[in-house]
């Protein structure tokens, strides 16, 4: 998928590629490398793609939070770009009014 993830309509194909991604993206933050078990890899876990999306993304949001908090970064600005940035992706159109 290139862009925003439309999960509201996802198939499970569009669910592993958003999973393989933020697996990636993980990795690229310096986050232990995962094993790859989602439906149709080496390892299959049993877990839907779904489910390892949802995992994935949680444990880069405790990964962000963890490096800004190292960083040094100013509570207050990175609270600012965080609702700023919630607030355009809440606000695009693929969102499909989920949380307007």
């Amino acid at each position: 998928m290139s862009g925003q993830a439309d999960i509201a309509g996802a198939t499970e194909h569009n669910w592993a590629e958003v999973g393989r991604d933020a697996r990636s993206a993980l990795v690229l933050l310096g986050y232990p490398a995962m094993p790859e078990c989602m439906p149709g890899e080496a390892d299959p876990c049993g877990a839907s793609a779904q489910l390892h999306v949802l995992a994935y993304l949680a444990t880069l949001k405790a990964v962000a939070d963890h490096q800004l908090d190292h960083c040094g970064a100013d509570p207050a600005v990175v609270s600012e770009i965080y609702r700023h940035t919630l607030a355009e992706l809440q606000a695009d159109p693929r969102c499909q009014g989920v949380h307007q």
